[in-house]
Formats: C-alpha cells, structure tokens, sequence
C-alpha cells in the first residue's frame, strides 16, 4: 500500500504561458514552457523552460529543473544556467546559474504565477548593460496546461 502513495494521479502535463518580467526598472516579455516529468501527488520534478526578451540585448533562456509542491497555493523553486543569445548564437557563461522560487494559483483553467529569480555567482559572462544583475529579478503571469 505504501508505494500506491508514491504513484502519480495524473499523467504529466505541459504548461505554456508568458507574461512581464522586471529587471531593474526595466520590463522585458517573459514566455514559459514546462513539461512535468514526474507528477506525484505532494511533489511535481519538472522542466520548466522560460524565455526572456532583455532590452537592448539577445534573448535569454533559462531550462530550469523545478520543484513543486501544492500547499495552499504551488510554491516551486528551481535552478537553471543561463543561455544568452549574442548575435544569433548561443553562449553559456560559465560561471552563472539562475535559481529561482515563485508560488503560483489556478484561476479557473489559468495557472496565475509570480517568481524571483537570482542570479549566482554572476562572472564575466553576465552582459554588461545590465549592471544591476545582482539583484533579483521577477516575473509575473500566467500558464495554460494541456
């Protein structure tokens, strides 16, 4: 009986969605993409990809591993590295990662999130035009699942 409690109750889903991120006292387009690999019933293991279009520079794409759990409402952390988009080609600097902690609600067939993001151990690679990348970053919106 024990390992019945293990198992997931549902299939695993994807989740698609954008919404506005904040990066300093700018605003940038934040979409979302997440496959769950692992849906069980008190923790959810999932690949949560989001794209950020940054002002005055190539967008970014953070592939974050993420766990959830539903608690009054979904709180989820995360890490990921951080993929810049230079000139068409992408580029991994190698000494940052992106973690990230957000709490999200379904609203009827919406998921409404908000999230912080941190950059750690920002190096050379980080673009220069955003200088205040030391502080965290946030993003607002709303998924869809399927």
């Amino acid at each position: 009986m024990g390992v019945l409690l293990l198992t997931s109750v549902g299939e695993a889903g994807v989740r698609v969605g954008g919404g506005a991120g904040v990066i300093g006292d700018g605003a940038a387009p934040v979409g979302r993409l997440a496959f769950d690999i692992l849906p069980l019933w008190f923790v959810n293991v999932a690949i949560d990809t989001e794209v950020w279009l940054i002002p005055n520079g190539g967008p970014w794409v953070m592939p974050f591993l993420t766990l959830s759990t539903p608690i009054l409402f979904e709180a989820t952390v995360g890490v990921a590295p951080l993929v810049e988009f230079a000139n068409g080609s992408p580029s991994i600097p190698p000494s940052v990662a992106a973690v990230k902690a957000g709490v999200s609600a379904p609203v009827g067939p919406l998921e409404l999130f908000g999230e912080a993001i941190f950059f750690v151990l920002p190096g050379a690679g980080v673009p220069d035009e955003l200088s205040d990348l030391g502080r965290p970053i946030f993003a607002f919106g709303g998924t869809l699942g399927f």
